[in-house]
């Protein structure tokens, strides 16, 4: 009986997945296609053209600044953010239960643990500019993501505790990613330090590619999972 229950379960997983393969295939053919027709902006006249009549998606090359900066011990220079993650080491003790069946046929439950530690985030910190120019317009912080932070290092700070440090200069040129329109840009516009447009369009699709990758790393070890409890369940229960 446990190898049937392993079996459906198998079919089932396999069902699921597949649906939900196909809606992130969709989603990601769409943001692909978004991502393609997305205009290239390299000047101010382009870019207040592009807000004034609504164009839509576009990357745009220019020079974030941080109107009002902030500063930081640990940091050298003005920044546009810093964030510091508190951690703590957590300890873990896993415990495994089920049963063994014996070349006779006969079944003998197990218990045994499994003691490893973790970093965990308790607590983060955060500071940022209230404003950035970009392009000579002046915007609410809020509408800029980023990517990722420059990592600052590791410092520990007590007994199974540390900080993780990062932050971003309060001046960077890169491309931002946004929709233009309404005379302005889109809230959560993403800005790519260091980047031109061209390359950055190249790492957007090729990170939709890996969105894919992620899901099968993920739903694979899920599914294995399930077909062992599946198969012990049989195997219990009958």
């Amino acid at each position: 009986m446990g190898i049937l229950f392993a079996t459906i379960a198998f079919a089932i997983m396999v069902f699921i997945g597949m649906r939900i393969l196909t809606r992130i295939d969709n989603f990601k053919t769409d943001k692909r296609a978004e991502i393609r027709k997305a205009l290239e902006i390299n000047s101010d006249e382009q870019f207040f053209y592009g807000m004034r009549t609504n164009a839509g998606k576009a990357l745009v090359y220019g020079t974030l600044c941080a109107v009002d900066p902030v500063k930081v011990f640990w940091a050298p220079g003005d920044l546009m953010i810093w964030k510091v993650e508190v951690k703590k080491r957590t300890k873990h003790v896993q415990v495994n239960e089920g049963v063994d069946i014996d070349v006779n046929g006969h079944r003998r439950p197990y218990r045994n643990e499994t003691v490893y530690y973790t970093w965990d985030t308790v607590s983060t910190k955060i500071g940022h500019a209230n404003e950035v120019t970009f392009r000579g317009e002046l915007y609410p912080f809020e509408k800029i993501s980023f990517t990722a932070l420059n990592p600052y290092g590791s410092v520990n700070t007590g007994i199974d505790m540390m900080e993780e440090r990062y932050a971003l200069p309060a001046k960077m040129t890169g491309t931002l990613y946004t929709t233009l329109g309404d005379n302005t840009i889109s809230y959560g516009s993403q800005f790519m330090p260091g980047t031109e447009p061209s390359r950055a369009r190249e790492g957007m699709i090729q990170g939709q590619k890996l969105f894919g990758c992620l899901f099968y790393a993920m739903w694979i070890p899920l599914t294995l999972f399930v077909m062992f409890m599946a198969f012990l369940f049989g195997s219990i229960s009958f």
